[in-house]
């Protein structure tokens, strides 16, 4: 069985919107969507994207440590979400092993957003791990 359907780039799906945030889940094609997104990557209002990298681009032909790179490159630092701690962990650069990877566009400028109040930020000694105090969305 086949299935057909339309794809269009990110760029232009986005039609000049500024999304604050971008979710990619697309099983081995991220290399694809993100080339796709030129715009929306370069745009200093993008703050984050999730991504999860896991190998399924290898079977595809397409490198996933030049994604990340990619995205290290243009200014995301890497984290893990800890649930249950309502925490972002950070990664010091490396990717999630497993799961998601977050690339946060710098802390601070997400806290002053207000897409992710954070009780901590860059202290001495804390650095690797962000509270997350809420989650809001915009109206």
């Amino acid at each position: 069985m086949s299935w057909r359907c339309r794809c269009a780039p990110l760029d232009a799906v986005l039609q000049g919107q500024s999304p604050a945030l971008i979710k990619i889940d697309v099983e081995g094609f991220e290399t694809a969507v993100l080339a796709g997104a030129e715009r929306a990557l370069a745009d200093p209002g993008l703050l984050a994207v999730i991504m999860e990298l896991n190998g399924s681009g290898a079977r595809y032909g397409f490198d996933e440590d030049a994604l990340h790179r990619d995205l290290s490159g243009r200014g995301f630092e890497t984290f893990r979400y800890r649930p249950f701690e309502r925490a972002l962990e950070s990664l010091q650069g490396a990717r999630s092993g497993s799961g998601n990877t977050l690339y946060v566009r710098g802390c601070r400028a997400v806290g002053r957003a207000g897409a992710i109040r954070t009780e901590i930020c860059g202290r001495a000694g804390l650095e690797s791990l962000i509270r997350v105090s809420d989650l809001m969305v915009s109206p």
